[in-house]
């Protein structure tokens, strides 16, 4: 098993591993997502949801993976949901996802283009 410093180190590889994991890469091709969970997705929520720093940096390793408008992205705005959501389940981390939300909101208000 990896420890926290290790996940942590290798957590950007992971994520992006998720793209290859039950033929994301593959589906993007066809332009359909299937309702198949990876256990790499699994495993990555569940130990994000354990660490408030891991969770953190997963949440917005995602988030970039999520701004693609393309069938990956979608699959990985589903891991993202699906995170948040066990996150709001687990009554200790419901100020973390609250506080990731809100640095969310805060990113798209700075990111926007003026107008």
């Amino acid at each position: 098993m990896l420890t926290r410093q290790e996940l942590l180190l290798y957590l950007l590889q992971l994520v992006q591993a998720l793209r290859f994991e039950n033929g994301v890469e593959s589906r993007k091709k066809r332009k359909v997502i299937e309702e198949d969970d990876s256990g790499l997705s699994q495993f990555l929520i569940d130990r994000s949801v354990a660490n408030p720093l891991l969770g953190t940096s997963f949440h917005w390793y995602l988030m970039i993976e999520c701004d693609t408008r393309s069938s990956v992205g979608k699959a990985y705005a589903k891991v993202a949901f699906r995170f948040m959501q066990k996150l709001s389940e687990v009554s200790l981390d419901r100020e973390h996802r609250l506080t990731l939300d809100r640095e969310r909101h805060r990113r798209a208000r700075y990111t926007q283009a003026p107008g």
